[in-house]
C-alpha cells in the first residue's frame, strides 16, 4: 500500500507539456504557412515570415491567391508582440518546479498601409489625401501552431476588391503552422 501511494503522488508531481516539450521559451521566429479567411472572399493562402526579439515581433505576410484583400501586399510589414503564459496558469502543473506551458502564447500584430490619393477641390487645383488603413491580428498557440482572428479596414487591391476590403470591421479568421 505504502508503495502504491508513493507511486501515485510521484506520478502527480510529474510534468508533460504539449509538444512533448517543456521550459521551451514562446518564441514565433521563422517561416509559417497557413490560410486566412475573411468574410468576403472566403480562404487564401499565407505565409508569413517572423522575428520575435525578446517579445518584439518584426515580420513580413505574403498571400497567394486572387480573391483576398490582402493579394499585392507582399511587402507590408508586420509590427507587434508575442508574450509567453506565465508559469502557473492553464497547461502548467503548479506541483513541479518545470513549467510545462512555457512553449505557449499569444501573439498581437499589426499591419498598417498609408494610400495617397489626388483629387481636385473646388477651386480646381489638386490635393493630395493619404488615409492610413491598419489590420490587427491577435493569435495564440505554441511555437509550432497558431490560430486566432484578424480585423480591421483595408483598402484592398484595385479595382475589384477594394470596396469590400473597405468596410470598416472586416475580419476573419487566421491559422498558421510553422515551416
Amino acid at each position: 500500500l505504502v508503495v502504491a501511494l508513493t507511486t501515485t503522488l510521484l506520478s502527480a508531481c510529474g510534468g508533460s507539456s504539449s509538444g512533448g516539450v517543456y521550459n521551451q521559451a514562446f518564441n514565433v521566429s521563422g517561416r509559417w504557412s497557413g490560410i486566412i479567411k475573411d468574410t468576403y472572399y472566403g480562404e487564401a493562402l499565407i505565409t508569413m515570415t517572423l522575428s520575435d526579439n525578446g517579445g518584439n515581433v518584426v515580420g513580413q505576410m505574403i498571400t497567394f491567391g486572387p480573391n483576398s484583400c490582402f493579394t499585392g501586399y507582399s511587402t507590408s510589414q508586420l509590427t507587434g508582440t508575442a508574450t509567453q503564459l506565465p508559469a502557473n496558469t492553464s497547461g502548467d502543473n503548479p506541483l513541479t518546479g518545470d513549467q510545462e506551458n512555457s512553449n505557449q502564447g499569444s501573439v498581437a500584430l499589426s499591419m498598417t498601409v498609408d494610400e495617397t490619393l489626388t483629387t481636385v477641390n473646388a477651386d480646381g487645383e489638386e490635393e493630395e489625401n493619404t488615409t492610413t488603413y491598419i489590420v490587427t491580428f491577435v493569435l495564440s498557440g505554441n511555437s509550432s501552431t497558431l490560430t486566432g482572428n484578424w480585423g480591421g479596414t483595408w483598402y484592398g487591391p484595385q479595382p475589384v476588391s477594394a470596396n469590400f476590403c473597405r468596410y470598416p470591421g472586416i475580419e476573419g479568421s487566421i491559422t498558421l503552422q510553422r515551416i
